[in-house]
């Protein structure tokens, strides 16, 4: 007997004898718990330390409140009115979050800064299961240091749940389609219909966009669409996101129909409702809110849109492509036909792509099918391009591994230095541009020039780590960078902001709420007036109304911008405390009658 056959292979079953080396599960949870700490850390940092942000924190906080405060929880109410604009999902969640922590800040931004942490590790899990472990990293520091990422997941708005059911659905059908785990598909159709609960049609829009141009370009869109059992699936979508919608539609008579699905989806992508901008506007998102690693987007998407690696086809004695990736290896032919024929082939190649380029392809017309869309919108507001940042985080992610494997030092050492000189600018511009801006505190003017030289100080290091061929360290070092500028400095600016614009309406609203006598909101969207009141308050927009309404109450509370001091005092109100940019007034019927 040989001794080759006296090897025997393993069976299913069969018990591992104990003096086997074991695997250990530490390489594997480690980077895992450490993404987790980071992405809780980065969200819930003094989550609670600010007052509510208006008005756009107070559209969501107030009726979440007002739900616990009423017991209605089919219909939103906002200042104790029916509210149409937003489905009820997010605002169940708050309710949820005040029953645990009270009605405060912190319940108020839980769901969303919970929200954004779990996209991040999803993010992380995904880009580290289909491209490598680095560009998973890579991809969940991007989204943690990424300004607009960060400040709209700890705001008590709709758009970061919104991203996390749009983004975790589309990773999900496509880990269900290239693993074959039905399970999965599933999964996807649910998350669909809470983003349906989350900002309405528009949840269901772009997955569903999304997932036909990805078959398309890749040429299997009949095998997709069997796959994917649309039919079961949107059913399954169905029981999740239609029944509240027919129940409220019943409960107002249609009137629901008319203003949110009529008005602030049709009417708002395709006239100015509110929010108009420009088709340029979310490209300039991207570029402010995805900062500094935007400037890797351009060579990034190039190189997502040509990477059919080794699987393009080849024409005849032509090589299309030849060696790991074909986006470093294709040549221009000089001919027209030949690049022709290379579009041709290279679209064809798309069809059996590698894993890792499918993915990175998938995250890429993810992000631009998001952008397109609301791009095409009239309305536009910078938190809607949120959902296309973790395709874009990947995108930028496999193209950082790229470079750091292949020890190209070129574009870090360039993005290092256009950042440094980016801030360089600032440091020159800001103080005068400053001074202009209305309503800018004092304070900033100190803080910004500091902030500048640190961070472009930072960038200068990043670079010549870059030069010197340590890839990994300039990386790290624009991450870090980034991250101590979002906390830190971050955490200065929102202490100036909050202290001159929020802080006053809170300490004036709970101080009126001590009395009985009517709060009245002058000339302001200051929503959280109510939230601190815990009562409806009088909103008013003109001099006419805020008159009528002095003569109809014998005393009153007045809350109103500074620049209203004028106004108020002319019709015989008394100014009670002024900080900010906000006063108190107070109206005394009996005080003006006896002058």
């Amino acid at each position: 007997m040989t001794i080759s056959s006296k090897i025997e292979t393993p069976v299913a079953g069969a018990k591992i004898q104990s003096g086997a080396p074991k695997s250990s599960l530490l390489p594997i949870l480690a980077p895992v718990l450490l993404m987790s700490v980071a992405a809780f850390f980065v969200f819930f940092a003094d989550l609670g330390k600010y007052p509510l942000f208006n008005p756009d924190e107070a559209y969501y906080a107030e009726p979440a409140r007002e739900m616990l405060d009423t017991g209605e929880y089919i219909t939103t109410l906002l200042n104790y009115v029916v509210r149409f604009t937003k489905p009820p999902l997010v605002i169940w969640a708050m309710a949820g979050s005040y029953q645990l922590f009270g009605p405060n800040e912190f319940a108020a931004r839980f769901f969303g800064a919970a929200c954004g942490a779990v996209l991040t590790i999803i993010t992380f899990l995904f880009a580290r299961k289909y491209v490598n472990q680095r560009a998973g990293v890579i991809a969940g520091s991007i989204l943690l240091t990424s300004p607009l990422f960060i400040g709209v997941g700890r705001e008590s708005i709709a758009d970061m749940p919104l991203s996390l059911f749009v983004a975790g659905s589309l990773m999900s059908f496509y880990h269900s389609y290239a693993q074959k785990l039905a399970r999965w598909r599933w999964i996807g159709y649910a998350l669909i219909g809470l983003a349906i609960m989350t900002k309405g049609p528009v949840g269901l829009v772009l997955p569903v966009a999304i997932l036909l141009a990805f078959h398309a370009v890749r040429r299997d869109l009949r095998q997709a669409i069997a796959y994917y059992k649309p039919l079961p699936g949107l059913l399954l979508t169905a029981l999740i996101g239609l029944p509240w919608f027919v129940i409220e539609i019943y409960k107002t008579h249609g009137g629901y129909y008319n203003e949110f699905i009529v008005r602030e989806n049709f009417k708002r992508f395709t006239s100015v409702v509110d929010h108009k901008g420009p088709w340029w506007y979310h490209i300039a998102a991207i570029l402010g809110g995805l900062f500094p690693w935007s400037l890797f987007l351009p060579a990034a998407c190039v190189t997502t849109a040509t990477a059919s690696g080794a699987t393009a086809a080849v024409v005849g004695n032509d090589p299309i492509v030849s060696g790991e990736n074909s986006a470093d290896t294709v040549k221009p032919s000089g001919s027209a036909r030949r690049w022709f024929n290379r579009l041709t082939h290279q679209v064809a190649g798309y069809k059996n792509l590698a894993p890792r380029e499918s993915a990175v392809l998938f995250c890429g017309i993810t992000a631009a099918v998001i952008v397109a869309f609301f791009s095409a919108s009239v309305s536009k507001l910078f938190s809607y391009t949120v959902p296309a940042f973790p395709a874009l985080a990947i995108v930028i992610a496999n193209y950082l591994d790229r470079l750091i494997d292949r020890k190209n030092v070129r574009p870090v050492a360039i993005v290092s230095a256009v950042c440094a000189v980016v801030f360089g600018a600032g440091l020159a511009i800001a103080p005068h541009a400053l001074k202009h801006l209305r309503d800018c505190p004092a304070a900033l003017l100190h803080l910004v020039p500091t902030a500048l030289t640190v961070l472009g100080a930072a960038m200068l290091i990043a670079m010549l780590a870059a030069i010197t061929r340590h890839l990994k360290v300039a990386v790290a070092t624009i991450a870090v960078t980034m991250l101590i500028g979002l906390l830190v400095v971050g955490s200065q600016a929102l202490d100036i902001f909050s202290n001159d614009w929020e802080m006053p309406v809170k300490a004036y609203a709970q101080f009126a709420a001590g009395s009985n006598w009517p709060i009245i909101v002058f000339n302001q969207r200051k929503f959280s007036v109510m939230f601190y009141a815990h009562r409806k308050t009088l909103l008013l927009d003109t001099k006419e109304q805020l008159e009528q309404a002095l003569q109809e109450n014998p005393h009153a509370y007045i809350i109103t911008h500074t620049r209203d001091e004028e106004v108020v005092s002319s019709l015989g109100c008394k100014i009670v405390a002024k900080h900010g940019k906000s006063l108190l007034a107070s109206w005394s019927a009996d005080r003006n009658n006896a002058r």
